[in-house]
């Protein structure tokens, strides 16, 4: 009966059928001097740019970095200059001298695959070449560009459900501000008389700020006090922007300030950038472009 029993066991599969049902180990890339390619911009001599210099013409009188692994390297006596430019073997793969220092650096492979890879150097020549890492710097067009504060004043819009997007509000009738021209907004918020809180429906006015290039900046002011919207420029401290003047015109409407600028000789608006008038605050302003 044991005999049975023992013969009717199943024999449990081997490690080695086991590590077959996953496959070969995959091979570990190793750098060698034909499998990858090194921006030469990394090393230099004295802060001046070095070239590759093939392994077959490496010798006395040669100048720049060849690249070889570690047996092709050992053929080459280190210790003493062989060269009165600046001359180096940088030595890639898994194996190194010891008394060699070696450090990771970016490479490609021949195919264009960024891999770190690690390399040491030694220098053959009177002139040490160093390896500096050489970091990619993005340039990036900054153009200026000014805060705006924002207010549409509800009293002089003609229908307020067409603010219920305020930007696109402000795009039908600013044409500078359509499309990508807007940088930033924020703190878009409906308010009421009494400067608090509420639904678009019960406001008073809108408030928030806006970010525009300095280049439309002037096409935006002039705007300012038409179909409700009134623009003031700010500085970087939130003040009013010292490029521009305010000027107090108490009790005044944009009309009125029109007609009283032409008596005085300012030809409104090609004299001026429009007018101000904080949704708090009963009176208008009249920025003059200084």
């Amino acid at each position: 009966m044991k005999s049975i029993r023992k013969d009717n066991r199943r024999k449990p599969p081997s490690r080695d059928n086991k590590r077959s049902q996953h496959g070969p180990k995959r091979d570990e890339f190793v750098a060698n001097a034909s499998n990858i390619v090194i921006d030469m911009k990394h090393f230099k001599a004295d802060d001046e740019d070095v070239e590759r210099l093939d392994a077959s013409r490496f010798g006395p009188d040669q100048t720049g970095v060849a690249i070889m692994e570690l047996t092709e390297a050992d053929r080459h006596v280190v210790g003493h200059s062989i060269s009165v430019a600046p001359l180096a073997i940088l030595i890639v793969g898994k194996r190194f001298g010891p008394n060699d220092e070696p450090f990771t650096m970016l490479a490609r492979t021949v195919s264009g695959l960024p891999i770190i890879i690690h390399a040491a150097l030694r220098q053959f020549g009177d002139r040490n070449i160093d390896f500096k890492a050489a970091v990619p710097v993005s340039q990036v067009d900054t153009a200026a560009s000014t805060v705006i504060e924002l207010h549409i004043l509800r009293k002089e819009v003609g229908a307020w459900k067409e603010c219920n997007v305020p930007l696109h509000y402000l795009g039908v009738h600013i044409s500078a501000v359509r499309g990508s021209s807007l940088i930033a907004t924020w703190s878009m918020k409906t308010w009421s008389e009494d400067r608090k809180p509420v639904p678009f429906m019960e406001a008073a006015y809108w408030h928030g700020f806006i970010r525009v290039p300095d280049e439309i900046l002037d096409q935006v002011l002039v705007r300012s006090g038409h179909a409700g919207i009134y623009v003031s420029p700010k500085d970087g401290s939130k003040r009013h922007d010292e490029r521009f003047a305010a000027i107090a015109m108490p009790d005044l409407n944009l009309m009125e300030i029109q007609k009283k600028a032409a008596m005085r000789g300012i030809n409104l608006p090609s004299d001026a950038v429009g007018s101000i008038r904080p949704a708090s605050v009963p009176v208008c302003y009249l920025n003059l472009h200084l």
